[in-house]
């Protein structure tokens, strides 16, 4: 049996594009498997995984765009990474952003690609919910707290509302067209902070 390797010239168009493809997704599965400490599992219908990733550098190479990001999920590979680093850095826990991680692939299958057309609000906040807490302190959040994680917080803060005050379940969240934010962060802050 002779192995024929042939030239990239004589290949035809659809056979370039296969050979990239399985270029790029070898690529990727090597970091992947090479950077992920550990997985955690938990879904049992389902077999995602939120993967560790230990150092900024290789959170990095696998999203591009991270600037302060804890953790990311691609859409529908039924698969998240979060950032270890960052997560010890926040001065949170690895299964609370796991947690959040997780209900993002949740929300992926569940919503297929209507995902998409979702307001961010709706899907962070959600998945804040989940975790049981936002990543910037809810009462008393620091005057040098990125905007992001104040935005995660408020998001936190509405979904807590509609759900523990209005009733309203997951699904008619992501289908309402109301953001009472200053109305729930009375609501909530009155009845999660302390007075002193």
């Amino acid at each position: 049996m002779k192995l024929i390797i042939q030239k990239w010239k004589k290949r035809t168009f659809p056979k370039k594009l296969f050979l990239i493809f399985d270029c790029v997704a070898v690529g990727i599965l090597s970091i992947h498997f090479s950077f992920a400490a550990y997985a955690h599992t938990f879904s049992e219908s389902y077999t995602d995984r939120v993967f560790v990733i230990e150092h900024d550098w290789q959170f990095s190479i696998l999203y591009p765009i991270s600037t302060t990001q804890l953790g990311f999920t691609p859409p529908f590979l039924g698969v998240a990474y979060v950032n270890k680093s960052a997560i010890d850095e926040a001065g949170v826990t690895i299964e609370e952003v796991s947690a959040h991680e997780a209900k993002h692939i949740e929300q992926f299958w569940e919503l297929g690609f209507s995902h998409f057309g979702v307001e961010t609000w709706k899907l962070e906040g959600v998945a804040e919910y989940v975790r049981g807490k936002p990543t910037a302190d809810l009462c008393q959040p620091k005057e040098d707290e990125s905007i992001n994680r104040l935005n995660y917080r408020d998001y936190f803060i509405v979904v807590t509302y509609l759900i523990e005050k209005q009733g309203l379940t997951e699904e008619q969240i992501y289908e309402t067209s109301e953001y009472p934010i200053e109305t729930a962060k009375k609501w909530v802050l009155n009845n999660r902070c302390k007075k002193i």
